[in-house]
């Protein structure tokens, strides 16, 4: 769904040339919130002089990480591939277990202008 939702927004707002990289980088944050958290994730996009921004926010407060993992291993890439692929990528806490409101939001940023492919900067 959340590919999906992606692909309909990106090409909407003509940003076609950032779709597979997007899709790619979204898929990775969705998936470190499902595999690392135990409640629910939501994603978010933003677009702002030629940078979108991918955001998913997610229950689990414990800052990613980009593992070391073996050649042999068939999953704990995630944030390797968004470090690679992005032009940059953070995250942040987000309040605390006292209110009912917790975890964190990691983010990553792709550069586009029109007329140009999409780089990781």
């Amino acid at each position: 769904m959340a590919r999906l939702t992606l692909r309909a927004v990106l090409t909407r707002h003509h940003l076609a040339p950032l779709l597979d990289t997007a899709e790619l980088l979204a898929s990775e944050l969705l998936t470190n919130a499902y595999l690392h958290s135990n409640g629910p994730a939501s994603v978010r996009l933003r677009w702002t002089d030629g940078t979108l921004r991918i955001g998913v926010w997610d229950t689990n407060a414990a800052p990613p990480c980009a593992q070391d993992t073996g050649t042999g291993s068939e999953s704990g890439r995630g944030m390797r591939v968004v470090e690679l692929c992005a032009a940059t990528w953070g995250w942040f806490a987000l309040g605390d277990e006292l209110f009912g409101i917790c975890g964190k939001y990691v983010w990553c940023d792709l550069q586009f202008r029109p007329g140009e492919f999409a780089t990781a900067a």
